[in-house]
């Protein structure tokens, strides 16, 4: 009926496993999410300054349109483009003041000849002698674009050994502008940010045709630490690898591409919370020792005690005359005690599941059955009784009485029942019943010979010589013929009405009443003569003589014989009267 006891050892050991996995497991979905929300944060940051660049290096090139259109504008004059050279070469300087200082902006024709420049140069210099490696970008001469330059080996007329160019042809289509912009501009602006993604983080732009273009002169080369060791191997990561983000240049073919190494960044940021974390858990796991110690002594004495109890019931459950079973939440038996198992002269293994049930008398079965299930699944409790095969092969009566069990938490598991062996108390009742039938055999024997009686006492009341009455407190209940010939009255117009009708005044009534009635009583009977009158109002005498037919109080029921005695009374007159003659 109780779990079987977990020796100490095992649970404990289970228990303190338990609260170890959990505070590992703790610590380890801790340093999991800094992990991510490390990661994601790099992430954020370098598409961040990625869009930045673009932003910035798109607003330079917005300036450098806007400065390209003031000049269309101003050189817009009569002459020749190359007439207009002296003119160009002065705007050029004056409009250089407003772009970057390392900025150099050129006007070239269809042939990439030099027409002006901001700065001091030559005019009617083609683009191969100036700059030879900027001459192989003369195919986008007459085009509004931008690409990304670099010169292989340096060249000391080349105003910058790479630079980004933008490109914008005049309106009239005589000549072109190239605005070139040293990246150096963008690493003095980026400052902090960038080495926030650590110190091997660079900017890159890429053009449409693929060309490459550091903004850094530069990478800032460090010595790897054992923490980077250790996050690229957690990471599954080598050392090369690293992670990008970038952001298109809008308006043009241009790309900017941050490359950072993640590795780098989760072993500055992510590597001390994780060690935090780590430190933490092994605290808690060294401050959980005492702790420990003191829950396996409790957890030691419960076992004892859990034990110490699970013996008491089992002594209570199986010393008692009670026939005990449990059921699990599938309505099948796992338990009976030993009274149960003596009395069916079964094992424990046959009982259990459904086994219980062969036992019952087949006639008992399914009643037995229907009840228990209906009881089961409404969780309510059921008393029922059934024969059950005992083990010497006969069948007696049982009383079972099943209650739902519920644990601690107030959860259903099962059912628990309680058995009598009723089979006396049966027998007891079939004896009743016997003795029942018997008496109400002989009762209703004797009723038929009262009623035989009372008939014959009907026709000898009814045909009685003289007159009956049968009065309670002086109130007529029934009376004979011979009464109704007295008195003139049927029996239906007597019923329920006094004595006092038959009195000719209330004087002669109230003598009649303290004559008759204090002599009465159920053993003993008393006799008066009255004079009464009947309906005819004629008067008449009559001896009344009573008796009482119950003993409860001296005026309960009455039963009279009324004699007419007039004659007497005459005749007695009579003799009276001439009597007195004669003595005169």
């Amino acid at each position: 009926m109780h779990p079987p006891v977990t020796t100490p050892p095992r649970a404990l050991l289970f228990f303190s496993l338990t609260v170890v996995l959990l505070t590992l497991s703790g610590a380890c979905l801790f340093v999991q999410e800094a992990w991510n929300s490390t990661h994601e944060a790099a992430r954020r940051e370098a598409h961040n300054i990625a869009r930045e660049q673009a932003l910035l290096l798109g607003d330079q090139f917005a300036n450098a349109e806007a400065v390209l259109a003031q000049l269309e504008t101003q050189l817009g004059v009569q002459r020749t483009l190359h007439q207009r050279t002296h003119d160009a070469q002065d705007l050029l300087r004056t409009y250089r003041q407003i772009l970057p200082n390392s900025s150099e902006l050129l006007l070239l024709d269809h042939d990439g000849v030099i027409i002006a420049s901001a700065n001091t140069l030559s005019t009617e210099l083609a683009l191969t002698a100036y700059c030879p490696p900027l001459a192989e970008w003369r195919p986008f001469i007459g085009r509004t674009t931008a690409f990304a330059y670099a010169s292989p080996t340096p060249n000391a007329q080349c105003p910058a050994s790479r630079a980004l160019v933008y490109s914008r042809p005049l309106r009239s289509g005589e000549a072109t502008f190239w605005l070139l912009l040293d990246p150096d501009i963008f690493t003095r602006l980026l400052g902090s940010n960038l080495a926030a993604l650590g110190a091997q983080a660079h900017l890159h732009v890429e053009d449409d045709l693929g060309m490459v273009l550091s903004l850094q002169r530069e990478a800032h080369e460090a010595p790897r630490t054992r923490t980077e060791s250790i996050v690229e191997w957690l990471a599954h990561t080598s050392e090369d690898s690293q992670d990008s983000a970038s952001a298109t240049v809008t308006g043009t073919g241009l790309r900017i591409v941050l490359h950072y190494s993640s590795a780098e960044v989760l072993s500055q940021r992510w590597w001390p919370e994780a060690q935090l974390s780590l430190l933490i858990a092994g605290g808690l796991l060294l401050a959980w020792l005492p702790f420990s110690l003191m829950v396996i002594r409790m957890a030691q004495r419960f076992q004892r005690s859990l034990a110490d109890s699970e013996q008491h019931y089992r002594t209570l459950a199986n010393s008692g005359a009670a026939l005990i079973w449990t059921s699990n939440t599938e309505k099948q038996c796992n338990y009976f005690n030993e009274p149960w198992l003596r009395f069916t002269g079964r094992s424990l293994v046959e009982e259990l599941g459904s086994g219980w049930l062969s036992g019952v008398h087949a006639e008992d079965r399914e009643r037995c059955l229907a009840t228990y299930s209906d009881c089961f699944d409404r969780q309510q409790p059921f008393a029922m009784e059934y024969r059950l095969r005992h083990a010497d092969g006969s069948y007696r009566w049982i009383r079972d009485d099943g209650n739902p069990r519920y644990d601690a938490a107030g959860r259903f598991i099962g059912y628990i029942g309680y058995c009598y062996d009723i089979t006396p108390l049966k027998e007891a009742e079939a004896e009743r019943d016997r003795y029942r039938r018997d008496l109400e055999s002989l009762v209703r024997q004797r009723t038929e010979e009262l009623a035989e009686r009372n008939s014959e006492m009907q026709a000898i009341f009814n045909n009685a010589p003289i007159g009956i009455v049968v009065s309670r407190d002086r109130v007529i209940l029934r009376c004979n013929r011979r009464f109704e010939e007295l008195v003139g009255y049927t029996s239906q117009e007597l019923f329920g009405r006094t004595t006092r009708l038959f009195y000719p005044s209330d004087e002669e009534y109230a003598r009649a009443n303290r004559e008759l009635y204090p002599n009465v009583s159920f053993d003993r009977a008393a006799c008066i003569e009255v004079r009464l009158i009947r309906r005819n109002g004629t008067f008449f005498w009559a001896r009344l003589s009573g008796q009482l037919l119950d003993a409860a109080h001296q005026g309960g029921t009455l039963l009279a014989i009324v004699e007419d005695v007039t004659r007497e009374h005459e005749e007695a007159e009579h003799l009276t009267l001439q009597k007195d003659r004669a003595e005169a």
